[in-house]
């Protein structure tokens, strides 16, 4: 359960984001901690080009100390989005994980529809996953396996100009490999610590549904989700609630709590998100 802070995290970062006008940017700094002494600091920049073009970098390091033994990953990713009118596209590229002994690297793109307050959109998510495996006769040896998955997202919304927006949000995965092994390999801990810790943060699917309700200069949002995780097909439910508040003329602060639960193990988290607005002119 601990590893699920690792792509918990994540989504804590980049779900506030606001829509930006022509040369204008936001800045960011987050930090998370959770209940099994994991601690997460983040930075983003977010720049829109015109009113129809923005580009998004966001970068961070990971720390948890847990069984078999203390991880620490680092996170960047860059996305790109155009919106040609009623259609737009979006692309990314990333890497998240331990350079030594644990990576991901992935890219995606997709398409979206407007119609109105309404927005749907469908990706296609690329990883590459490189894990690292013990010998099972001398424990100094490792080797490095290489595994593939691929995704399709697909997310519903509705927003309109009060603040108050809806969504609903669907990803499944699909892997080259038989990834359901992998937890032969770790309760024999054939992995590495690492490996063995990371590879549970693989996911088979997830759903999503969220919305953001505006109270007076603040905006409230609640996130819930479901994970099934792709190598012991355990689910994963959270619960994330979320408070964005101005504490300048160009500063908010999001102040997010949160529970996740995978059977009987339970974990806590919380992140506190600093923006800052700006334009270039």
């Amino acid at each position: 359960m601990k590893n699920r802070f690792f792509v918990l995290v994540t989504t804590l970062i980049c779900s506030t984001l606001p829509t930006y006008a022509n040369d204008t940017y936001v800045v960011g700094l987050s930090a998370a901690v959770d209940s099994a002494e994991g601690v997460s600091v983040n930075a983003l920049l977010d720049y829109g080009f015109s009113d129809r073009t923005s580009l998004t970098f966001n970068a961070g390091v990971t720390r948890a100390d847990g069984d078999p033994v203390a991880i620490q990953t680092t996170l960047w990713d860059l996305a790109l989005n155009y919106d040609f009118g009623p259609v737009g596209l979006k692309t990314a590229v990333g890497q998240w994980g331990d350079s030594d002994e644990y990576t991901s690297d992935s890219w995606s793109v997709g398409l979206f529809r407007t119609f109105g307050a309404w927005r749907i959109s469908t990706d296609y998510l690329h990883h590459e996953l490189d894990l690292t495996f013990r010998s099972t006769q001398n424990s100094n040896t490792t080797s490095t396996v290489n595994a593939r998955s691929e995704g399709t997202a697909a997310t519903i919304s509705y927003a309109v100009d009060s603040g108050r927006a809806f969504y609903l949000s669907a990803v499944r995965y699909d892997y080259n490999r038989n990834v359901t092994r992998l937890n032969q390999f770790r309760i024999a801990r054939l992995l590495s610590p690492t490996s063995l810790t990371l590879s549970g943060s693989l996911l088979n699917h997830s759903l999503s549904a969220g919305g953001d309700w505006p109270i007076g200069d603040n905006l409230l949002s609640l996130t819930v989700a479901r994970d099934r995780t792709a190598v012991d097909r355990v689910d994963v439910d959270s619960v994330t609630l979320g408070w964005l508040t101005p504490i300048g003329d160009l500063t908010d602060l999001d102040i997010s709590v949160g529970v996740s639960q995978d059977g009987e193990d339970t974990q806590y988290f919380v992140s506190l998100l600093f923006l800052r607005y700006g334009v270039t002119d």
